[in-house]
């Protein structure tokens, strides 16, 4: 992202609604921040911009600045408060307001390490804003989630773990959808929808990853390199490799080994 800066005003934490007492709807207000809730449980409903939105468990909302907001109570949020511009900005207005979690134990994680590390007086501002930018990334990819598409996402896992794990031998998108008895046409539709790319894809980029720590090496042969990230032929690789990166195994090597002597 070139054109992002860090988010800046980070208000985060726990609100539990029953601290309004007897009060059945909140106080309207106007968004002055970014504002990303997780909703902890089911509740009633919550209204942005006159809109009503049924409060569901695991469900994200996303609301921008000047949206008008209230809620009818009792509800349960982990939520985040930030201001942001440029590029993150950008991808947070254009996120869909209301949407399911699919990474839900690592995106609750997340939250609550950056409520402890906000909490500090002593924060450490590298580490909050690395884990806070891992988190938006996580809850906007979820946003981008097909809606209407029943996910087994433990067994999504899998099929990426699988590959992780794989890469280096000569397994394909078959062998992919057999390590978790699925049908190869319904991993490539279930995996893009949670991942948002094809298995096949991953699969490549994994290796074009290993491939190019090795080329970090200078001793290691492309042909070696070619075996061990799982090409089968050092034809293949070199192809594959130039097709995603742009320029050849050796070029990036070269180039790579240069840029301790080059200035930008």
């Amino acid at each position: 992202m070139d054109n992002t800066s860090l988010p800046v005003g980070l208000i985060c934490g726990y609100f539990d609604s029953s601290e309004f007492g007897s009060l059945k709807i909140s106080p309207e207000r106007i968004s002055n921040r970014f504002e990303v809730e997780y909703y902890l449980e089911d509740g009633e409903e919550t209204y942005l911009n006159g809109k009503a939105i049924k409060i569901c468990a695991d469900r994200i909302l996303i609301a921008k600045p000047g949206d008008l907001r209230y809620s009818r109570l009792p509800f349960k949020t982990a939520f985040l408060k930030f201001c942001a511009d440029g590029e993150l900005a950008e991808m947070l207005k254009g996120a869909p307001t209301y949407f399911p979690a699919v990474h839900k134990k690592q995106i609750l994680e997340l939250i609550r390490e950056v409520t402890l590390i906000n909490e500090k007086e002593d924060r450490d501002f590298l580490v909050l804003n690395g884990k806070l930018l891992l988190l938006l990334s996580l809850i906007i990819g979820d946003s981008k989630c097909e809606p209407n598409i029943s996910i087994n996402h433990e067994l999504m896992h899998r099929a990426k773990k699988y590959i992780e794990t794989s890469f280096c031998e000569h397994i394909s998108t078959t062998d992919i959808a057999k390590s978790i008895d699925l049908s190869e046409s319904r991993l490539r539709v279930l995996f893009a929808a949670v991942y948002g790319v094809s298995p096949h894809k991953y699969l490549t980029d994994v290796r074009i990853s290993a491939a190019k720590e090795m080329l970090w090496d200078n001793d290691i042969p492309l042909l070696e390199i070619a075996e061990k990230c799982g090409f089968g032929s050092q034809q293949y690789f070199n192809d594959t490799f130039k097709k995603t990166v742009g320029i050849s195994p050796g070029k990036y090597r070269v180039q790579f080994a240069k840029k301790y002597t080059d200035e930008v």
